[in-house]
């Protein structure tokens, strides 16, 4: 993912967090958030050297 689109979906993460959307922490680095379509989804996010990832397909 180029920079431009990673600062896209940082902010729509952010939005959905401001939104009232919790992350449940799972270790280090790791969490898991509900998905918006899904309400039985959760889709994990981890933080390495700075960076977000996401197992959700918006991500992709």
């Amino acid at each position: 993912m180029d920079k431009e689109n990673y600062e896209k979906r940082k902010q729509k993460s952010r939005d959905m967090l401001n939104n009232g959307v919790e992350l449940v922490k799972h270790g280090f680095n790791e969490y898991y958030i509900p998905s918006q379509i899904e309400k039985d989804k959760r889709y994990k996010v981890t933080i390495n050297k700075g960076w977000y990832s996401c197992e959700c397909a918006d991500n992709k």
